[in-house]
């Protein structure tokens, strides 16, 4: 007859351990997701140039066949408005991407918990992935031991 297995002893770990290891994550998955905001601008930019070269071709071809200007917007008047979606959402890529790194680097050194909170926030309207990223960040750092952690750092 053989001995019964059992089960290896479960070390307790320390929570500090344990929450300092989650903040460590937590950082570089900011950062991972202001790389990721970052390649969505570039992206941005590419549609642009795409799209104003697009636009530029279709005025040529219409006055080239019809010898006149159509009726209704130019091709050019309607690249003007779209530049200003363009500026916009470029600069609230640009915003996010800045804001999510600048969040890594806080979560890293347990400072500005509110900011990191408020990014985390608004990370959650960013689906899937900002959602899943606001979520954690969120249920870190509203934990007791985490803040104790960022008190105790401030107090140093």
């Amino acid at each position: 007859m053989q001995a019964p297995v059992t089960p290896p002893t479960a070390y307790p770990v320390d929570p500090r351990v344990k929450d300092d290891e989650h903040l460590r994550l937590l950082a570089v998955f900011h950062y991972v997701y202001a790389g990721l905001t970052a390649a969505g601008l570039i992206f941005l930019v590419i549609h642009f140039l795409v799209m104003k070269s697009v636009m530029m071709t279709v005025q040529e071809v219409d006055v080239a066949t019809t010898g006149s200007t159509p009726a209704g917007p130019s091709p050019t008047a309607l690249m003007g408005v779209f530049v200003w979606f363009y500026l916009l959402f470029g600069l609230l890529m640009l915003a996010m991407t800045l804001a999510n790194a600048y969040s890594g680097v806080c979560l890293r050194k347990k400072s500005r918990r509110t900011f990191s909170l408020v990014i985390a926030g608004v990370n959650c309207l960013n689906m899937p992935l900002g959602t899943v990223l606001g979520i954690f960040t969120i249920m870190v750092l509203v934990r007791d031991s985490v803040a104790r952690a960022y008190q105790e750092r401030e107090q140093r």
